[in-house]
């Protein structure tokens, strides 16, 4: 599954495709592999399914985290990025999918639409959330406080 801000060059003109790949190859194999091992977790033939795509808006960016007690994937926005709206006023904000919704569509490319991508409100609000870090496992715990 993937939620997908189409990175972009300095020029904000075309895809980033890293050296040594091509824009086809990407769409035909996604995945980055570096160790075989890797394969032990993504199986002999991973999918890649686009949940939710914008066009400037980096609100897919990092900092994924796992609820398991709802099944819930949360993350991060690029705080920083002048498209995303942040700075002295909005720190990063935090969004939810269910992965119930996102296994439903796993076997579809894009399913932009099909799933619901949440903005998570928290109170107090959570400065700047990047992973696994202590204000995003203090959210992660309140889960069922935080309203949609």
């Amino acid at each position: 599954m993937a939620l997908r801000c189409t990175p972009v060059n300095t020029q904000l003109q075309a895809p980033w495709v890293p050296l040594n790949l091509t824009a086809a190859g990407l769409k035909d194999k996604p995945f980055h592999i570096y160790d075989d091992e890797f394969l032990d977790i993504l199986g002999p033939n991973p999918t890649f399914t686009i949940l939710a795509e914008t066009a400037k808006d980096p609100i897919f960016h990092e900092a994924v985290v796992w609820y398991k007690a709802k099944d819930e994937m949360f993350f991060v926005q690029n705080a920083g990025n002048p498209d995303a709206g942040t700075g002295l006023n909005k720190s990063a904000a935090i969004y939810k999918i269910s992965l119930k919704e996102a296994d439903a569509v796993k076997s579809t490319r894009n399913a932009v639409g099909k799933v619901t991508v949440t903005l998570v409100k928290s109170a107090p609000e959570v400065p700047n959330p990047n992973g696994e870090s202590p204000s995003v496992s203090i959210a992660r715990l309140r889960a069922q406080k935080l309203t949609a």
